[in-house]
């Protein structure tokens, strides 16, 4: 009985402080922590999407500067192994070195075969890609390095007044690469049942005039 009044007891003066001053700033702070961590997840989040962003461009200018550094005998339309490519398979070496010193996971971009082709533009008949399947490796989807050595570009020039437009042969690289969202798991403090988006793909292009 004496346990049972102390508890009473105890409930009446939660209730009285909860009833005070100090009680409305705890139910304040109660109420306002949810917003404050999504707040501060969001901005840690999105900060680290855009440094990571930054990393994989300054990667694939790297990438495309290698490659366009390399001599094109190798390059014919049927080569799918780094046997016959080897010029390529070289690029992909040099891109996911750049991702192991940049600290980036590689999604096991060393292991990944040539595939001829483009997954995004069918008319590239000298450009192969990359596209890593191994999620066991902590990668939340799929990398894919797409080597273009087929691409071009134009550019005017005013030494020729009468055909002031050339031609450029190029390299391009294309590197896509997963990201994994952490917002998505806290939106649902102040929004149940919102379904955010989970993991993006960050795609960064570079192309450099062959020199070789």
């Amino acid at each position: 009985m004496r346990f049972t009044i102390r508890i009473r007891r105890g409930i009446n003066r939660l209730i009285k402080g909860l009833a005070g001053a100090e009680g409305s700033e705890i139910i304040e702070f109660a109420v306002s922590l949810p917003l404050l961590l999504v707040m501060v997840v969001a901005i840690y989040d999105f900060g680290s999407a855009f440094v990571l962003k930054e990393k994989i461009g300054i990667i694939a200018r790297e990438g495309a500067r290698f490659a366009s550094n390399l001599p094109s005998t190798d390059l014919l339309p049927t080569g799918t192994s780094c046997a016959t490519v080897a010029s390529i398979c070289s690029v992909r070496d040099a891109v996911d070195a750049a991702l192991v010193a940049n600290k980036l996971n590689d999604c096991a971009l060393a292991a990944a075969v040539p595939q001829l082709g483009n997954p995004v533009s069918a008319s590239a008949p000298l450009s192969w890609y990359f596209k890593t399947t191994s999620r066991t490796n902590g990668c939340p989807n799929d990398l894919i390095l797409i080597v273009d050595r087929g691409a071009f570009y134009t550019t005017t020039l005013t030494i020729n007044p009468t055909n002031p437009t050339y031609t450029i042969e190029a390299t391009k690289l294309t590197l896509t690469y997963p990201y994994s969202w952490t917002f998505n798991r806290v939106i649902t403090l102040i929004a149940s049942g919102t379904n955010y988006l989970g993991t993006s793909e960050l795609t960064e292009a570079a192309t450099m005039q062959d020199l070789n």
